[in-house]
């Protein structure tokens, strides 16, 4: 059985296969995209077709966290949304560094995507000192990482 992020929601952490919760993100990703073409109400059947899983597991994985839906209208966008962005605590935003700007580090910062929501990059560090000041975005700055001996 896994565990959420939010300890705000009361939810018996015990009862929430892993598998479901795994599946949260899946949702999200989804109901942005939703947003994004301004659709307002969708139905299970509906983010099934989207997830390529049955609406009775999405309706079931749904009713471990509670209500969200009205039957026969479906559930709204933003709301499920913001209820599910609060159960995996997205709805805080965590500030981040990256450790490492060799190869990986940097495709990582010029991915488009590399901020979702609810991160923010403060910093990126590594070791290698001629890195050391070097401006990556407007509100984050390259820091020196020194070497540590074991």
């Amino acid at each position: 059985m896994g565990k959420l992020s939010n300890p705000d929601r009361h939810i018996d952490r015990m009862t929430v296969p892993e598998v479901v919760i795994n599946r949260l993100p899946q949702y999200v990703r989804v109901l942005k995209s939703l947003i994004s073409d301004e659709i307002q109400v969708v139905n299970s059947q509906f983010l099934g077709k989207k997830l390529q899983i049955t609406p009775t597991q999405i309706r079931k994985d749904l009713s471990y966290f509670g209500r969200f839906g009205k039957q026969g209208r479906g559930y709204s966008v933003n709301n499920l949304l913001e209820e599910l962005k609060q159960i995996l605590g997205l709805n805080y935003e965590w500030n981040v560094v990256l450790v490492g700007v060799g190869r990986l580090g940097r495709a990582i910062l010029s991915y488009p995507g590399f901020n979702p929501d609810g991160f923010h990059l403060i910093a990126a560090i590594d070791k290698n000192p001629d890195l050391f000041g070097a401006k990556i975005s407007t509100d984050c700055w390259l820091a020196l990482l020194r070497p540590i001996h074991f």
